[in-house]
């Protein structure tokens, strides 16, 4: 695992997990998928890169009403994260 690996350095493929809320301003709905993603300390792959370069995950669960919910996140330098080795 390496932590603070810069996301220019991510390829289609690995896997990452959020570790901190980034400290920066942004939406509710994007700071509570933050917060989830922390708490189940989930492994996410990388999805694709982006046409500005950046790594983009994408994340799907069932909300509290039972509907599917479905979101993407680009990673970029305001996000703490460790790269997961999977085997």
């Amino acid at each position: 695992m390496t932590i603070n690996q810069s996301w220019h350095e991510l390829r289609v493929g690995d896997h990452i997990c959020i570790l901190h809320l980034p400290q920066i301003q942004m939406l509710e709905n994007t700071k509570q998928l933050y917060q989830r993603l922390i708490a189940e300390r989930a492994i996410l792959k990388v999805s694709e890169i982006d046409r500005w370069g950046y790594p983009v995950i994408y994340y799907s669960f069932q909300n509290k009403q039972g509907e599917g919910e479905a979101h993407s996140l680009a990673i970029d330098e305001s996000d703490i994260w460790e790269k997961v080795n999977i085997t």
